[in-house]
C-alpha cells in the first residue's frame, strides 16, 4: 500500500498541533526522542504569530512525574543556533516567578528540527548540554565534571537532511515524517496512526487546502527570495572590494526582499528573514 501524505510540520505546529485532541501526537514523538513515557499537559502560548508560525512550547510530565518544559522549534536558517541558545534562555526566565529560588526552576528542553546543513558531521540526531570538563586530565572520561543534571537545559538537533530514509527505530518513523512529509503505511509506532488520520492531505475540505496550499507556497517564495538575495548581496559586496561594500550590497538587497515580502508575510516574520529592524519594516509598510 502506498504511503500516507500528511501537512508539512511546521503547518501542523501553527494550526493542528496546538489542539487537545492532537496532544496524543506529540506524546508519540517525545516518548520516541526521550525514551520514556510523555504526557502533554498543556500547550504555553507565545506572545507573538511570528513564534506560533516558528515553535511549539509544552508543559509535559515524565515517567518520574517531574514537570518540564518542551520547546519545539521547527526553523530557518538564519541564526539558528543563536535562535537556540536565546529561547531557552528566555524560557527559563520567562517561567521563574518573581520571589522563587532557582531550584524552583523548571528544566527545559529544547528540540530543534533543521533542514539544512547544520555544522559538520554525518549523524541525523544530536544531544547536547552543559558539560565541565578537568582542563589538567587527557582522558575524557576522568575529565568529566560529575553533577546533576535534573534541572539543566538539554538540546536535540534533528537533521533531516542528513537522514537516509532507513527506519530502524520509532523515532526514525517521526523523521521520515518530517522529512517526507508522509507517513508509511507499515508505521505503527504510538501516535503515529493518529498523525495519519489528523494530518492526512486528502482528509481536508476545500477550504483547508487552499490555506494549505498558501501556507507552503508562501514559504516557498520567501525562501527562494531570500536565497538568490543573499547569493546577489555578497556578489556586490565581493565586486566592490570593500567591506562597507558587502555590508551595503547585503543592506540593499535585504531592503528590496523585505519589500517583495509584504504583501505575503506579517512584520515580524520578514525582520526574521530579513534581518532588518522591526521599525523599518514597518516603516516600508507605510511608505
Amino acid at each position: 500500500m502506498a504511503n500516507r501524505k500528511v501537512v508539512s510540520f511546521d503547518f501542523a505546529i501553527k494550526y493542528l498541533l496546538r489542539q487537545k485532541d492532537n496532544f496524543e501526537i506529540l506524546e508519540g514523538f517525545l516518548t520516541a526522542l526521550l525514551d520514556e513515557p510523555i504526557e502533554v499537559l498543556d500547550i504555553i502560548e507565545n506572545e507573538t504569530e511570528l513564534l506560533k508560525e516558528n515553535r511549539l512550547d509544552l508543559m509535559i510530565r515524565d515517567s518520574k512525574d517531574r514537570r518540564m518544559i518542551v520547546e519545539i522549534q521547527h526553523g530557518s536558517e538564519a541564526n539558528y543556533l543563536e535562535r537556540m541558545v536565546f529561547e531557552t534562555s528566555k524560557i527559563l526566565v520567562d517561567n521563574l516567578d518573581k520571589g522563587k529560588y532557582y531550584f524552583d526552576m523548571v528544566k527545559v528542553i529544547s528540540i530543534n528540527i533543521s533542514y539544512f546543513n547544520l555544522g559538520e558531521g554525518d549523524g541525523y540526531v544530536y544531544k547536547g548540554g552543559p558539560k565541565f570538563n578537568d582542563m589538567n586530565e587527557t582522558n575524557t572520561e576522568k575529565a568529566r565534571l560529575k553533577y546533576p543534571t535534573e534541572k539543566l537545559p538539554e538540546y536535540y538537533i534533528i537533521r533531516t537532511n542528513k537522514f537516509k530514509n532507513v527506519v530502524k527505530t520509532a523515532l526514525d518513523e517521526w523523521i521520515y515524517m518530517f522529512k517526507n512529509n508522509e507517513i508509511r503505511e507499515e508505521a505503527d509506532t504510538k501516535g503515529i496512526s493518529l498523525a495519519k488520520e489528523k494530518l492526512d492531505i486528502l482528509k481536508m475540505d476545500e477550504n483547508q487546502k487552499r490555506e494549505y496550499d498558501k501556507f507552503i507556497n508562501n514559504h516557498r517564495v520567501s525562501n527562494s527570495v531570500l536565497a538568490s538575495a543573499t547569493a546577489e548581496g555578497e556578489e556586490q559586496g565581493r565586486k566592490k572590494g570593500l567591506k562597507q561594500g558587502k555590508e551595503k550590497g547585503a543592506k540593499e538587497k535585504a531592503i528590496e526582499i523585505a519589500i517583495n515580502l509584504l504583501d505575503i508575510l506579517d512584520d515580524e516574520t520578514i525582520a526574521l528573514k530579513t534581518k532588518l529592524p522591526l521599525k523599518e519594516i514597518q516603516k516600508l509598510r507605510k511608505e
